[in-house]
């Protein structure tokens, strides 16, 4: 707050936290969306058996994941969800944690995270899932870049809210319930 006013330019990744820094100091950002990686697919829905779903994210964002499991153990949606995130000790300990009460249910196959292992998740999936925890503000300030990256690759969405996501509600399911959207 108190470096911004004698800064030549600011600029952030959407337009919600650009509205929200000139509102609270002043100075206008510029918006610079977030780069989209991975290649164009071809839009397919026709899963067969257990639904095919894909998450991928920071590790940090394991928290939205964790509200919508429940949900879905509790729908019974039978489905093989890979978890594409950085590897670290914590994510160990979530899956660790996670997997046993998920089977049979939900087959958990979490990898490390990269550019060929998102698109190759997002390439092997019906449905990509991007929850977040409506606790935490910090998501109002976020890009539209997961969305962007699997409607890319021809995949459907089912998302929690954020404001970068509603231009794109016409192409996607975003609501409060990820399994309704399912």
């Amino acid at each position: 707050r108190n470096a911004l006013p004698d800064a030549d330019a600011v600029t952030t990744s959407s337009p919600f936290l650009a509205g929200r820094i000139e509102e609270m100091t002043g100075c206008r950002a510029t918006v610079i969306a977030d780069p989209y990686e991975g290649a164009r697919g071809t839009p397919r829905w026709e899963p067969a058996g257990k639904l095919e779903a894909a998450w991928f994210g920071n590790v940090v964002n394991l928290a939205g994941l964790d509200l919508v499991l429940q949900g879905l153990l509790a729908a019974r949606v039978p489905m093989h969800l890979v978890v594409v995130t950085d590897i670290t000790p914590v994510a160990h300990a979530w899956e660790r944690f996670r997997r046993p009460n998920l089977a049979p249910t939900i087959e958990l196959d979490v990898r490390q995270w990269s550019v060929e292992a998102t698109a190759r998740a997002l390439r092997d999936c019906d449905v990509a899932l991007l929850p977040i925890d409506h606790g935490l503000n910090y998501y109002l300030s976020k890009g539209p870049g997961r969305m962007v990256e699997a409607l890319w690759a021809g995949r459907f969405v089912t998302a929690h809210p954020l404001p970068a996501y509603e231009e794109f509600r016409d192409w996607a399911w975003i609501g409060d319930d990820i399994v309704e959207g399912l």
